[in-house]
């Protein structure tokens, strides 16, 4: 299983987004995903985001709250994925570009306009207006949702 991190990066009504689109063979080519990525040797969940951030962004988190995390199991041939989910809500610094996409600020009324993961426009709500942590498994075959299950903390 392969350890991850995603960070819904809000800047007062808008949300900070990664257009990936710079590598040809990125699973998440074309999407749009806020920062994130794999755990390095020896890291916690919230060094992972704070680095991935950095790395992605360029952007220093100063204050976060883990909202929720999800099982992807077998997301890609193989490979089964757990994401803890962030929101981080103060931050300093200035965005820079990064090697696997474009980022854009985009507004809250305007995200699910945006070519996402299907799943992602179903937790996406959770965590911009959520108040409870979830637990939630979010299956998906040949690139579609199959089903999803939530549990409420």
């Amino acid at each position: 299983m392969t350890e991850t991190t995603l960070a819904y990066i809000i800047d007062e009504d808008r949300v900070l987004f990664l257009e990936r689109n710079k590598r040809e063979k990125d699973i998440h080519r074309g999407k749009f995903v806020v920062p994130g990525g794999k755990f390095l040797p020896g890291e916690t969940p919230e060094e992972c985001m704070q680095r991935e951030i950095f790395e992605e962004t360029g952007l220093h988190v100063e204050s976060f709250n883990l909202m929720g995390e999800i099982d992807f199991p077998e997301f890609s041939i193989g490979e089964d994925i757990y994401c803890y989910i962030y929101r981080v809500e103060a931050f300093s610094g200035t965005l820079q570009e990064n090697e696997e996409g474009y980022l854009h600020w985009v507004h809250m009324d305007e995200i699910y306009d945006l070519p996402q993961w299907e799943g992602d426009r179903i937790f996406l709500p959770w965590v911009i207006h959520g108040k409870r942590p979830f637990q939630a498994t979010f299956p998906y075959v040949d690139g579609k949702l199959k089903e999803f299950t939530v549990t409420w903390r």
